[in-house]
């Protein structure tokens, strides 16, 4: 799996990355002025 994608590496554990990255999309959304309901 040499220079295999990070995130096809980790499909079989927790991605604190890509958890990061959704929260920091989120973030960035509402600074533009939109609004998120969170489940």
């Amino acid at each position: 799996m040499a220079g295999a994608p990070n995130m096809e590496i980790n499909n079989t554990t927790p991605n604190t990355t890509e958890t990061q990255i959704q929260k920091n999309t989120i973030d960035l959304l509402k600074a533009m002025g939109w609004q998120f309901k969170q489940k």
